[in-house]
């Protein structure tokens, strides 16, 4: 059986579209790594409920996505983005900024709001 080859040779296809979704990928993927003072972000073609989970499984945040944002997207990164986990919360906004989108907190707990705007 024939594996995708990526920068670093032959990778299983799983473990390729986990960490090299642009070298091997052909539809949606995607991923934020943690390692240790630093997250890694790729995307290529994700849909919006797709960045949200990825935001969500870094933050920790509860995101609701408003019906006027429900078309944004498809969303891809040029090769990977690099933060501090303190940086995430601001580089997931200019993400959504790049699609008009704004993220606003609501007063009934600690819910997160995307909308267009």
């Amino acid at each position: 059986m024939n594996q995708p080859r990526s920068r670093l040779g032959t990778l299983p296809a799983l473990l390729c579209t986990t960490l090299l979704p642009l070298g091997c990928a052909s539809g949606p993927s995607g991923s934020a790594l943690r390692q240790n003072d630093t997250i890694t972000v790729t995307m290529h073609e994700l849909p919006l409920t797709e960045v949200v989970k990825l935001a969500q499984s870094v933050s920790g945040r509860i995101y609701t996505i408003a019906p006027n944002a429900q078309d944004a997207g498809p969303f891809s990164i040029v090769g990977e983005a690099h933060c501090k986990p303190e940086e995430f919360d601001d580089f997931f906004a200019q993400v959504l900024a790049t699609e008009g989108l704004t993220i606003e907190s609501r007063e009934q707990g600690a819910v997160q709001v995307i909308e267009r705007h």
